[in-house]
């Protein structure tokens, strides 16, 4: 059993930066839920006597209407809860690297760091333009009666078409609810941002570990005898910051059933012990 304990070799500049950039869109994620949790606290089941309108006439404002759209404010949600989960994904990585918890797997790390983080940016973009043209195609009637038949987002209700009618929409709502609400749209620009730096961050992660052309290395066919391109062979446990690489043999095809036993593989000078022995050994071993 390997124990995992934490070493300053393991933390670079790179993995460090990926670590502050995740905890920065961890905060910006809650941030958002939290900003678009207390818009909806604007909205309760309250009408209000419509301004200069009699008992006999039943004009009433409801600060809860039926005609919301509700689509904005959903998938705002679902960019602070995909923020949040691609910031935990990136901080866990990162850290189970530096302790060296399961340090075989950390090219795995890069990969899904980088995926995460790439879906998020993704995802984030496609809202924020939705978001913004939804909001700009609003529009108030020019008669209260017309409301019923117009669609409004939670924003636009509280910041334009409810002021619209009374003054004082602050005072209703018990808090600023148009700076919070727009507050909470143009956070997505902050985390579209902070996503797409992780992006380029875990992508230069993944290209300096070696994972990315272990994905996109096309498999060699053993049955047609074509030999691999490079001597590059897989571990058995070794840890993750080690490569080795082994000289093969140069020709394949000269290779055969009757002079199989003639062929001699040069071994490296790390197979020799001291006494002149020979011990086994995968390949030569350095540094990353």
């Amino acid at each position: 059993m390997i124990m995992a304990n934490f070493s300053v070799i393991r933390v670079t500049a790179l993995t460090y930066s990926i670590l502050v950039n995740s905890v920065i869109l961890l905060f910006l994620s809650v941030a958002e839920i939290v900003l678009e949790d207390r818009v909806l606290h604007a909205f309760r089941s309250v009408q209000i006597q419509y301004p200069g309108s009699s008992l006999a006439e039943w004009l009433f404002v409801s600060m809860n209407p039926r005609n919301i759209d509700s689509g904005p404010t959903t998938a705002i949600f679902l960019v602070g809860g995909g923020g949040l989960i691609c910031a935990l994904v990136g901080i866990g990585c990162i850290l189970a690297t530096w302790w060296g918890v399961m340090e075989s797997k950390t090219k795995k790390f890069g990969l899904a760091i980088c995926l995460a983080a790439m879906i998020n940016t993704a995802a984030d973009m496609a809202v924020l333009v939705y978001v913004f043209v939804t909001e700009a195609k609003n529009a108030t009637p020019r008669f209260y009666v017309q409301w019923q038949k117009t669609t409004f987002t939670r924003e636009y209700w509280v910041c334009k078409a409810f002021p619209s009618v009374f003054e004082d929409a602050d005072i209703l709502y018990g808090f600023p609810a148009c700076n919070v609400a727009q507050a909470a749209r143009y956070m997505l620009v902050a985390i579209c941002c902070v996503s797409a730096v992780l992006v380029g961050l875990s992508v230069f992660q993944v290209q300096k570990a070696g994972a990315l052309g272990r994905v996109t290395a096309k498999p060699e066919d053993i049955e047609k005898g074509t030999p691999p391109k490079s001597g590059f062979l897989k571990s058995n446990g070794l840890p993750n910051h080690y490569r080795h690489k082994v000289e093969m043999v140069p020709a394949f095809g000269s290779v055969s059933a009757n002079n199989l036993g003639n062929v001699r593989v040069q071994r490296p000078p790390s197979c020799v012990k001291n006494d002149g022995t020979a011990f086994q050994i995968q390949g030569y071993y350095s540094r990353l």
